[in-house]
């Protein structure tokens, strides 16, 4: 890698881990890029558009010697790690863009998370290992999990007159609050605040008394908190788990604790969300 940014960037880096380092005082990423080039440069018109509006760096590009982006499908970024907080955040779910997808696009792109699980990976686990029975247990329940959400999800797009728009500045994952997570072009993705909402709940980087905040506070709609739920009952982090050890397979992967230990969880926010909205939406009674 050190002879890839020297002869396409000029740069000399000093690495701090396995994708972020140093040249000249200055902090830099690089990242695989697997979007097509006309979604790349609309996720940057967007981060400009967001920097602009929360006045911060972030991340800033950086063209090749030859003056393009793209590098054998890698990009380079100097970003600064500034101070985030979810201000910033609802800051930038504020900021309105083009219309993504509907929510019957979504409804698509969820049944085929599932059939994926169930006619793919399902054949590809072990019979032979000691916790087939726990690891197949396991994928079925949240399989049907994810089942009951594309049912929600059913509900939602019949249930209301005019469909929720999906038009505003999001994320894919939030795995931290922090200006390396939240401010990554990469990671944006045009949706529903409630996306957010989710999706920093499920990581526990808040507990459910913001979400009732936000919710109050920015004076959600019963069509946008049917949508939060069922975007809850979808469980996004074990398909992410699942297509990770499919196609990136390790020898570390995840141990049987920790799928546990977020099962509980994510049981316990099941309920807890449920007995919340249900008095707000009429929402089908689920088997726990």
């Amino acid at each position: 890698m050190d002879e890839f940014l020297k002869t396409w960037y000029g740069l000399y880096p000093h690495w701090l881990d396995a994708h972020t380092f140093e040249c000249q005082n200055v902090l830099y990423c690089i990242q695989e890029c697997y979007t097509e080039k006309k979604q790349l440069y609309h996720l940057l018109a967007i981060n400009r558009q967001m920097l602009a509006a929360l006045h911060l760096m972030g991340y800033q590009p950086i063209r090749n010697l030859n003056g393009e982006l793209l590098t054998e499908g890698k990009i380079v970024f100097a970003f600064q790690n500034e101070a985030f907080h979810l201000d910033y955040l609802w800051a930038q779910n504020r900021i309105v863009c083009a219309q993504g997808r509907t929510l019957l696009q979504l409804r698509e792109k969820w049944i085929e998370k599932i059939e994926f699980v169930s006619q793919r990976y399902l054949y590809e686990v072990d019979c032979h290992q000691e916790q087939y029975p726990f690891r197949m247990a396991l994928i079925q329940y949240h399989v049907g999990l994810a089942k009951s959400a594309v049912t929600v999800l059913n509900d939602l797009i019949y249930d209301y007159p005019s469909p929720l728009p999906l038009s505003q500045l999001c994320h894919r994952r939030i795995i931290k609050l922090d200006s390396a997570c939240c401010m990554n072009p990469l990671n944006f993705v045009i949706d529903h605040p409630a996306r957010d909402l989710c999706e920093i709940y499920t990581q526990q980087l808040v507990d459910f008394d913001v979400v009732k905040e936000c919710f109050e506070n920015f004076h959600y709609t019963a069509q946008e908190m049917h949508y939060f739920f069922a975007r809850l009952l979808f469980p996004s982090w074990f398909f992410d788990v699942i297509e990770e050890d499919y196609f990136h397979p390790k020898q570390d992967n995840p141990q049987d604790t920790f799928f546990i230990t977020k099962h509980h969880f994510f049981l316990q926010a099941l309920k807890e969300a449920y007995a919340y909205i249900s008095q707000s939406v009429n929402l089908k009674p689920l088997e726990w």
